[in-house]
């Protein structure tokens, strides 16, 4: 029922991502996307199954070594494109005075 509901979840909001004309996804956030929804279920995967066997310091382990790696990826994957616009305006900035 879990993977039901999670399967709703992510299907709804790729739903109205692609359907909503307010957000601008570009190729390389749909790659980073992917892969963060990838490996965000296979750490909750893990972990679930950790919690079934009782095993407390595996659950501290893939936590640290799946956890911190999805939420690195899925901070990129929604300020990657706020960090380029900003760098990009600055340099334009920089270009227009030294013109």
């Amino acid at each position: 029922m879990l993977w039901f509901v999670i399967g709703l979840i992510i299907g709804s909001g790729l739903i109205y991502l692609v359907l909503s004309n307010k957000y601008k996804v570009l190729w390389y956030q749909w790659a980073l996307g992917i892969v963060t929804i990838a490996l965000f279920l296979t750490t909750l995967q893990n972990i679930l199954g950790f919690v079934r066997e009782l095993e407390p310091m595996a659950i501290t382990f893939t936590l640290l070594v799946m956890g911190i790696p999805t939420v690195i990826l899925g901070v990129l994957a929604v300020m990657l494109p706020k960090f380029i616009s900003k760098t990009k305006a600055q340099t334009s900035k920089e270009i227009s005075k030294s013109v």
